[in-house]
């Protein structure tokens, strides 16, 4: 489907608020953009050290320091694995949690890459 195609079909779907929903699209998009580089960067320095199974020591401090270094206070859970970060809003309500895996697949990359 083309773009306007696409817009359309939005439309219909959410009439009254396709031009906030188009908005905040594109804001999010305009983060990502952003931290495009850091994201890359990231991924290939954890890439280069991988873990498996539950004992992740280097990870698991990359990410420590990566928290601290935006001012997330976080709480190493273990001594191999599992932080927990939090980020509190400006006032009261709900609360999101996300989750994610930190440990890597025994994969013989051949790519020649460093990551």
């Amino acid at each position: 489907m083309n773009p306007a195609g696409k817009r359309a079909a939005l439309s219909a779907l959410f009439p009254a608020g396709m031009g906030r929903i188009v908005a905040a699209m594109q804001n999010i998009y305009d983060e990502a953009k952003s931290i495009e580089n850091y994201i890359v960067n990231t991924r290939r320095a954890l890439h280069q050290c991988p873990e498996i199974d539950l004992c992740l020591p280097l990870t698991a401090e990359y990410i420590r320091k990566e928290l601290d270094a935006m001012g997330i206070p976080a709480v190493q859970l273990s001594s191999c694995t599992g932080i927990v970060g939090l980020i509190e809003g400006k006032s009261g309500g709900g609360v999101i949690a996300l989750r994610a895996d930190m440990d890597g697949l025994p994969v013989r990359e051949e790519t020649g890459l460093p990551f």
